[in-house]
């Protein structure tokens, strides 16, 4: 597994487990510049995201990672597409996938862009 591959992932999996940890503490991967998109609606810089984050309305949302597939870009970042299953509040399963890019910054990645659909 090349590099890009383990970054990707193993970035993927401490996301989804902050996520659903402690949601509030994911603003700390995103930075100003960075952009979400939650469904239609687009959230621009860390504060909006931390803020769209405290607005969801489910307390738990366990992902299981079906499909997880990375690739480097050409700005020296990792572009991350996961694909899975998402059991929100131990009583409802949704299909969602999602893609981010993570760019390089000194020597870390932080979320550049970040696209996530549930699927029905």
């Amino acid at each position: 597994m090349s590099n890009f591959q383990q970054v990707g992932k193993a970035f993927v999996e401490h996301y989804h487990q902050t996520f659903d940890q402690n949601r509030q503490n994911v603003a700390a991967l995103y930075q100003e510049q960075s952009m979400l998109t939650w469904e239609d609606e687009q959230i621009m810089g860390s504060v909006n995201i931390l803020k769209k984050m405290g607005q969801l309305t489910f307390r738990s949302a366990i992902q299981e990672l079906i499909y997880v597939d990375c690739q480097p870009s050409l700005s020296g970042g990792i572009i991350v597409f996961t694909a899975g299953l998402m059991n929100i509040d131990k009583d409802q399963t949704q299909r969602f996938s999602e893609v981010f890019h993570l760019a390089k910054a000194n020597n870390s990645f932080y979320i550049s862009n970040h696209l996530f659909r549930l699927q029905f």
